[in-house]
């Protein structure tokens, strides 16, 4: 007899053998749209259908397109593709690319598969031309990959100058033109025979050219512009060529040297520092101007062949002891550099006033006119009058040994002779520093002869008081080393000022005032 325990469990063993395959055959239904029925639920004893093929949900292939760098599709390129699985092994397949650029691939199994495009001269890969992917089970598609190529076309470029010899180091500039969106900015570099090279994608380029360091001046030839566009087509190459007149930068060269004299002629020579030298071309006008270094030397390089004049800048304290300027000419034959030197010797510092007598007609210097400096403290030390020189240039100094002159004031006059009137003044006030230094700068004395009334003997004489008729306090005839700020100071005007009543200095390079030019003074 058979315990209700054991016939409890032997119903439930029977009954899940009932209802598991009741629910394995519900779901497959669902899966492949086969319709279940009550009849078809198989009773107890009966035989279980066949399973599904589960194969349609699996998908084992790859598709794929190849492109160029336009982005347009490539026909005739072979891809391969390899088993790389740990799974077995399969033998390796290949495809080719339609018309539409694309391929595709059914594989015999699952796992890594490298696919790789074919190699061309000519051709490189913008994306990468191997590459992996995993195909397994469950794949509702194929796995898809693209493969992006570019054509390289090779563009020679010749550089030659109107003599046709080939010219290099010059500096040849790909830029992408209209429509060549994905390119980029190429520059290639002349060699030895005048030769640049550069591989370009298919597309519109303009090529343009520049000059090396070494060439002063070109002209463009051939192009004319000295540019051009190209339509770059495969499978080249494309030779092209740009045809100059070249001028090459002067090979020239002037060294300058600067000494300062010793008192002691035994005693040797050393560089000045900070002297300002400049090289005038035969017009006036500066081409090169440069400062002495700690050594005393400055240089000149890449002048243009011609004649110069190189001369120094003086400095107040110092005397020339050699000529300030000297004459150069520069040509293609010249061979090194053109060396100069400059001796200037230092002027002993003391008590000294100094100052010029000029014409008005045109700003010369008037000889042997008699000038005087009066103490405004009469127990102050009284120097002798002096006579002005050659360039109406005076020196009045006093004693180094008087306790008496050291920040003394005087009053400096000129004396007027017959024939003469003042158009400045014929006075000005001088204080002398408190140690010895530097002469102190007295503003010019400029007079004009007097003038005679028309067609008759007799003289007259233009009123001390009459105003200048360009509204001038004084006029002041320029001197090597002067600026407009140097002379604005030494009135104790603005250089603003000084501009306003000389407004032709702005027509000058670099507004320099030049030797001899006159300047009317506020």
């Amino acid at each position: 007899m058979v315990s209700t325990h054991k016939l409890g469990a032997f119903r439930h063993r029977y009954l899940r053998l009932l209802v598991l395959p009741l629910i394995a055959v519900v779901v497959l239904s669902l899966l492949t749209g086969t319709a279940v029925y009550a009849q078809d639920v198989p009773s107890a004893g009966s035989v279980a259908p066949a399973p599904v093929d589960p194969s349609p949900l699996d998908k084992l292939c790859v598709s794929g397109s190849v492109i160029n760098h336009a982005e347009e599709p490539l026909e005739g390129w072979t891809v391969t593709a390899t088993y790389e699985g740990v799974n077995g092994s399969y033998p390796a397949m290949t495809a080719t690319s339609d018309e539409n650029g694309e391929f595709s691939f059914d594989l015999p199994g699952a796992g890594r598969w490298g696919l790789e495009i074919e190699s061309r001269d000519g051709w490189e890969g913008v994306t990468a031309t191997k590459l992996a992917v995993h195909v397994g089970y469950g794949n509702l598609d194929c796995v898809d990959v693209r493969f992006k190529v570019r054509e390289l076309v090779l563009v020679v470029i010749l550089k030659i100058d109107d003599a046709h010899v080939p010219q290099a180091d010059w500096i040849m500039t790909a830029t992408p033109g209209e429509g060549n969106t994905f390119a980029a900015v190429e520059s290639q570099v002349t060699d030895s025979t005048g030769i640049a090279e550069m591989y370009l994608t298919p597309g519109t380029w303009i090529i343009s050219e520049a000059p090396p360091s070494l060439v002063g001046w070109w002209r463009p030839i051939s192009p004319v512009s000295g540019v051009q566009v190209i339509e770059v087509v495969g499978p080249g190459p494309i030779s092209i060529r740009f045809k100059n007149q070249i001028e090459p930068v002067p090979d020239t060269c002037i060294n300058v040297t600067k000494f300062d004299v010793p008192p002691d002629p035994q005693a040797q020579s050393v560089g000045l520092p900070g002297w300002v030298i400049q090289v005038v071309r035969a017009d006036g006008s500066i081409r090169a101007e440069g400062v002495t270094d700690a050594f005393g030397q400055v240089s000149f390089t890449d002048l243009e062949y011609g004649p110069y004049t190189v001369h120094e800048i003086m400095q107040p304290g110092w005397t020339a002891d050699s000529p300030s300027s000297y004459a150069v000419v520069l040509t293609s034959q010249d061979d090194g550099c053109t060396e100069i030197i400059f001796y200037n010797k230092q002027v002993p510092n003391g008590f000294c006033i100094t100052g010029q007598k000029l014409d008005e007609n045109g700003g010369v210097g008037i000889p042997d006119w008699q000038i005087t400096a009066t103490p405004v403290e009469p127990t102050d030390y009284q120097p002798d009058p002096v006579l002005t020189d050659g360039e109406g240039r005076y020196l009045i100094c006093m004693p180094l040994e008087d306790y008496r002159v050291p920040g003394s004031v005087y009053t400096v006059s000129e004396v007027i002779p017959d024939g003469w009137t003042a158009v400045s003044p014929t006075a000005y006030l001088v204080t002398l520093p408190d140690y010895p230094g530097l002469p102190v700068e007295v503003p010019a004395f400029v007079n004009q002869q007097t003038q005679y009334a028309g067609g008759t003997n007799m003289m007259y004489t233009v009123a001390a008081a009459k105003p200048d008729p360009h509204g001038c306090s004084a006029w002041y005839v320029v001197r090597p080393g002067d600026s407009v700020s140097k002379v604005a100071a030494k009135y104790g005007v603005s250089t603003q000022a000084v501009f306003s009543y000389n407004p032709w200095v702005y027509r000058q390079p670099h507004q320099w005032l030049y030797v001899g030019q006159k300047l009317c003074i506020p």
